[in-house]
């Protein structure tokens, strides 16, 4: 928050500075705020560079990563994030390494590069389940259900966005995400076509669903 920032600049905290500035970024990016995101999370990371803290450097970049794919440049932003997966595979920190590998699957993506973006987006489902992180897990879903719509897998996706939507660890971003990719499908197949299929996914587990795209957990 702002007062975290605020507290540790009057007392000198470098690294409260820089984790502040990093989460206030991230903040940022979420609302769709580039410009002020891309200050935060470059002063975050000059901070973390100066500290000499690897972690808080790895997490700047990522975030640095996704904003250049938001802001149209996927294959910038694949480039960022290819160093930090080797980043967190150093630290051994599985969570990092699963939002790494689904941003660079979400690079690939963007790219419309459907076979490269599969395997890492595969990597973070697996990865997310293992240490039970839900809401991570929620996000690869997402992104897989997005890829196999792009590849023609209609029932397939909208089992697994369908059962997204009955999700409570599901993060709001990943609802929003899913309903916009449902109604999407609703106003190009009709009601006739997708709603047994909402119905059915929505009693689907996330396993089921993942190994519904393609993805056994």
């Amino acid at each position: 928050s702002l007062q975290s920032l605020h507290a540790a600049e009057a007392s000198g905290r470098l690294r409260g500075v820089a984790w502040s500035q990093n989460r206030l970024g991230q903040l940022e990016l979420g609302a769709g705020r580039y410009a002020e995101a891309r200050m935060r999370l470059l002063r975050a990371r000059d901070l973390h560079a100066q500290l000499g803290e690897p972690q808080g450097l790895a997490s700047d970049e990522l975030a640095l990563a996704r904003l250049e794919r938001l802001q149209g440049d996927p294959v910038k932003a694949a480039a960022l994030v290819e160093g930090v997966v080797a980043a967190y595979r150093g630290f051994r920190m599985p969570r990092g390494i699963a939002l790494a590998q689904l941003e660079l699957g979400s690079c690939f993506l963007a790219q419309d590069e459907l076979s490269l973006a599969l395997e890492p987006m595969a990597v973070a489902l697996r990865l997310s389940a293992s240490i039970q992180a839900w809401p991570v897990f929620g996000r690869a879903l997402l992104r897989l259900a997005e890829l196999r719509l792009k590849e023609g897998q209609a029932e397939a996706a909208i089992l697994a966005l369908a059962c997204l939507q009955q999700q409570s660890t599901c993060e709001a971003e990943t609802e929003q995400g899913s309903r916009a990719l449902l109604a999407a499908q609703h106003a190009t197949l009709g009601a006739a076509v997708i709603e047994p299929w909402i119905q059915r996914g929505g009693t689907l587990r996330l396993r089921e669903a993942a190994a519904g795209l393609g993805v056994e957990i």
